[in-house]
């Protein structure tokens, strides 16, 4: 059995169970409240990881406004005038 098989299967079974989760969260909580939860751990998971190994300055406004970007929840009239 080569070396990766274990590690994707775990890899895919933690996919799997994040997704159940989040589900279950954003039903339960309703959008808002997701996405701040969502944020929150992010923060908290990713703060460390840049203490220790910072991203070099120029690349910084860059990779921030990407990300704020990225993170912005979808508009609401999005998905009002998509269901019509």
């Amino acid at each position: 059995m080569p070396v990766w098989l274990p590690l994707s299967v775990f890899a895919l079974a933690v996919w799997a169970v994040q997704r159940l989760l989040s589900k279950v969260a954003l039903n339960d909580l309703g959008t808002r409240k997701f996405y701040l939860l969502s944020a929150l751990v992010t923060l908290l998971t990713y703060t460390p990881y840049l203490l220790v190994r910072p991203p070099p300055a120029p690349r910084l406004p860059a990779c921030s406004a990407s990300s704020s970007y990225v993170s912005r929840p979808p508009r609401a009239s999005w998905r009002v005038s998509r269901w019509r």
